[in-house]
């Protein structure tokens, strides 16, 4: 079909639904974010940030290096770029598109210790997807 007719896109929900991103225990929310980093604009760079749940208490060191995200959980170090503390609920938000993280940090819900120039980098690494893209036609 797609050779004859090109993509044909129905409606359907996104894979980035509210409940699909609220029911992701964090090492798999992680692991969907190691999918979305983009190798090319990841190459040759390199960074560490801890990543502090306080409402789950789960902690997270994340890092990318050699293009690909990585994570350690129940781990942090003094040593990384950035530490991000904040709630579960607001980093659901934050992917949902519901709110960012500045207005976050604004109100005092969200807490950058380090290096918060990292981060943002870190955001312009990562792809958005069609959820209908072209498998056999370019």
């Amino acid at each position: 079909m797609e050779l004859r007719n090109g993509v044909h896109k129905v409606k359907t929900s996104q894979p980035e639904n509210p409940d699909t991103i609220r029911a992701m225990p964090l090492d798999l929310f992680l692991d969907f974010l190691g999918v979305r980093l983009n190798g090319e604009k990841a190459a040759g760079k390199t960074l560490s940030f801890n990543l502090v749940l306080t409402d789950t208490n789960e902690q997270y060191l994340v890092g990318v290096e050699n293009s690909a995200l990585h994570y350690s959980k129940g781990h942090t170090s003094s040593s990384a770029d950035a530490s991000l503390t904040m709630t579960r609920n607001d980093l659901n938000n934050i992917m949902l598109g519901d709110t960012t993280m500045h207005s976050l940090v604004i109100a005092g819900k969200a807490k950058i210790d380090g290096d918060s120039q990292k981060l943002g980098e870190f955001v312009t690494w990562l792809d958005n997807f069609d959820f209908f893209f072209n498998i056999v036609t370019p």
